[in-house]
């Protein structure tokens, strides 16, 4: 298997964006955007050492890729489904996303010094993909470093810094079902989003139209309690308490705050809600 093909529109545009004195030039981009109708589904940025990345995931009605902006500009082609940054040695990012084409986690290491991309694909044994294709979404271990959360669609899986993996919730089939480690079910993971401390973890469940978070009785531990915060299985938006609230198909998660980890915005299709996990409290932002 080879790395993501390059994508080839627009070539002089990608080339001409670049990064000077820590500003993106951005009007070739906007162009990019407006001619073929493209959707930022999420962003972030990375400094390492004296270098900085900056990604973008844009989607596109036959597909998704990633667009790469640093010391060595480049667009994946793929169907990308989430991305994440991990720790990494001064001057060198590594980047794990999840490759829907492949049904793969793709672990992307770019160097600082400009020289090719690297592509590799992140082992995940153990882990199974239902028929009818993958979300595949990572994220980091707040307290150990290099190790990841991973989830295809309906489960969740531990990865650990030596590559181990376990369950942590969810099973093969998609369904709506609170409970203890595999008893528990989703359907459609599309975001994950953990407290600092790594005691709970919080799921975009995108197909149940919910919220889920999932309980360690210890930082670190491999199995979950699963239970719903917010969304009724409804596809509309409304604000609300608990399973009174309305999420139109959750896709991401932010807190507003890091620091204080008390609220956090959810996009749910064209509007972002407003989130209090503690008291359940959901209402509508924009």
């Amino acid at each position: 298997m080879s790395g993501p093909r390059q994508l080839t529109i627009r070539q002089s545009a990608i080339h001409s964006m670049v990064l000077q004195s820590g500003v993106m030039t951005i009007s070739p981009l906007i162009a990019l955007i407006l001619e073929y109708e493209l959707e930022c589904r999420s962003l972030t940025s990375n400094t390492s050492g004296s270098s900085t990345l900056r990604l973008f995931h844009f989607h596109l009605n036959a597909g998704s890729f990633m667009l790469v902006l640093g010391s060595l500009s480049t667009i994946i082609a793929r169907k990308v489904c989430s991305m994440v940054v991990l720790p990494s040695k001064p001057g060198t990012h590594l980047v794990v996303y999840g490759d829907q084409d492949w049904e793969v986690f793709q672990l992307l290491v770019i160097p600082s010094d400009g020289s090719a991309v690297g592509y590799a694909v992140l082992p995940t044994p153990n882990v199974k993909f239902d028929a009818a294709g993958s979300f595949l979404t990572a994220h980091p271990d707040p307290i150990a470093p290099g190790a990841l959360y991973l989830a295809n669609s309906n489960a969740i899986w531990y990865r650990d810094a030596n590559s181990a993996m376990s369950v942590v919730a969810g099973g093969s089939h998609g369904k709506c079902m609170d409970g203890v480690g595999e008893a528990a079910r989703f359907a459609g993971i599309l975001g994950l989003l953990s407290t600092r401390d790594g005691r709970t973890l919080f799921v975009a469940d995108h197909r149940n139209g919910r919220v889920r978070s999932i309980s360690f009785e210890t930082a670190g531990s491999k199995v979950g309690t699963v239970i719903t915060i917010a969304g009724n299985g409804q596809a509309v938006n409304k604000s609300g308490t608990g399973v009174k609230a309305g999420l139109f198909y959750p896709r991401e998660m932010l807190w507003i705050s890091d620091a204080e980890q008390t609220e956090m915005l959810v996009s749910c299709g064209y509007q972002i809600n407003r989130l209090n996990p503690k008291t359940r409290n959901h209402s509508l932002v924009a």
